[in-house]
């Protein structure tokens, strides 16, 4: 009997502990960037402050930067003054 009571409360005290933790969540955000797509998948379990939605602005702005540096495309930014510096030998 002991025995009987001993096991239903350790299976009590295991499914309260179970119910206090906190639920992970997989938060999956994606987009379109320069000419192809983006995938991000993280895990929040409730200790990020951060909304999903703020998460996915700042993805967007860091993207929107890399564009803006690396294109070649955009005169104000990135290469294309190292390019017009040091012309392309290669004639067609």
């Amino acid at each position: 009997m002991k025995k009987l009571i001993s096991g239903i409360i350790a299976v009590a005290m295991a499914l309260s502990l179970a119910a206090c933790q906190k639920e992970t969540k997989v938060i999956s955000l994606s987009g379109k960037t320069m000419g192809t797509t983006y995938h991000v998948k993280y895990l929040d379990d409730g200790s990020i402050t951060a909304t999903s939605e703020k998460t996915h602005e700042e993805i967007e702005a860091i993207l929107k930067d890399v564009n803006a540096k690396m294109s070649n495309l955009q005169k104000r930014f990135g290469i294309e003054p190292l390019q017009s510096k040091y012309p392309s030998e290669h004639t067609d």
